[in-house]
């Protein structure tokens, strides 16, 4: 498995989050030369909102992208080819509990496809 800097990655999220937030969930998706990072957080009530609905500066939105982008293409980039992942999914609660999920894809399947039904498992209470 890959050195995933998953503390750093966190700390890059965390100026961006809201005072009452319950959890993040990252996607990081990877397919031939295409990826898509986003984020999502998890208010007190429940309610999830995308990362560019949390009221900063999408410039600063996108520099988070960013760097969270670089830090998981390297860490993907340690692995055989064989073994890489399409899907990483990092969960940080506001008590500290994290996990990261890693899933595989076939070239083929429709990226639109493989992000809805991850929004159905892990964005859904």
């Amino acid at each position: 498995m890959a050195d995933v800097p998953y503390q750093r990655m966190f700390d890059i999220i965390a100026p961006s989050l809201p005072l009452e937030w319950a959890k993040v969930v990252l996607y990081a998706a990877f397919q031939e030369d295409v990826c898509e990072v986003k984020y999502y957080v998890q208010d007190d009530r429940g309610q999830y909102s995308d990362c560019f609905e949390l009221h900063h500066d999408q410039d600063e939105i996108l520099l988070i992208l960013v760097q969270l982008t670089c830090m998981i293409s390297e860490a993907r980039a340690q692995l055989e080819v064989d073994d890489r992942w399409t899907t990483m999914t990092f969960c940080v609660e506001s008590d500290g509990g994290f996990r990261a999920d890693y899933e595989h894809s076939g070239p083929s399947d429709d990226r639109s496809a493989v992000h809805a039904d991850w929004k159905r498992r892990y964005l859904v209470p």
